[in-house]
């Protein structure tokens, strides 16, 4: 996965700071289309499905408004997107934000490491039932059931086979919105990294996990995990 570094220059208090999403997506995709154009129009218009993952903005203190560097995590199961967007980064110092940069101090390559299955979040969860309707309060029996059935379900296309399960770990996720361009969304997030999931099959599963990630919206930034260390 890419680790990109920033710091923070903002010229006001803003709510970007925490919903950022949608914005941070569209410079990703531009960011792509420097190398790729070819790349960035199919993750951009659908053809390529869940092309690029991206964690939340993990600020250097526990109130973003007081922060000044940050950092978030780029994973795609693609080698092409990820060679693209390294090359990207490369012609991109600042990305801007209403009422707030980031201004890009270093991008580096890190291996992940998935020992045992288990997963942090590294971003919110949206889950959705069959009928399209969204998981209005968390459940824990039904945020593992509705996991799961989407791992399987991406695990068809991709031809992973055999069993697999989702375990949650720890407190309830905590619900919040976000907007994606004039719509908002309900997702679940951790507040600690006691919450995490056990995924419970093959090494196939982990990787299904950490490249594609665990819920709806996952290309909008939602549903990327993290391993679990300790």
């Amino acid at each position: 996965r890419i680790k990109v570094n920033v710091w923070i220059e903002r010229s006001e208090t803003t709510r970007a700071l925490y919903d950022h999403k949608y914005a941070l997506y569209t410079h990703l995709l531009k960011i792509l289309s420097v190398f790729s154009p070819h790349l960035s129009a199919q993750i951009h218009d659908g053809e390529i499905k869940r092309g690029f993952l991206f964690s939340n903005l993990i600020f250097n203190t526990s109130d973003p408004k007081r922060s000044t560097k940050a950092h978030f995590y780029v994973v795609s199961a693609r080698s092409d997107v990820m060679k693209g967007l390294l090359k990207g980064f490369t012609t991109v110092n600042r990305l801007n934000f209403d009422g707030f940069s980031l201004l890009v101090k270093d991008v580096s390559v890190q291996r992940m490491m998935v020992n045992d299955g288990r997963f942090t979040f590294l971003s919110p969860v949206i889950l959705r039932y069959k009928d399209g309707s969204v998981m209005e309060e968390f459940d824990k029996e039904e945020f593992e059931e509705l996991t799961t059935a989407g791992l399987l379900r991406v695990g068809k296309v991709l031809g992973v086979d055999g069993d697999v399960h989702v375990e949650f770990v720890g407190e309830p996720l905590k619900k919040k919105l976000y907007k994606i361009k004039n719509t908002y969304w309900r997702a679940f997030s951790a507040t600690s990294s006691s919450q995490y999931v056990v995924v419970k099959g093959s090494e196939r599963w982990w990787a299904v996990t950490s490249y594609f990630g665990i819920g709806d919206k996952v290309h909008m930034g939602f549903g990327m995990m993290g391993v679990k260390e300790g």
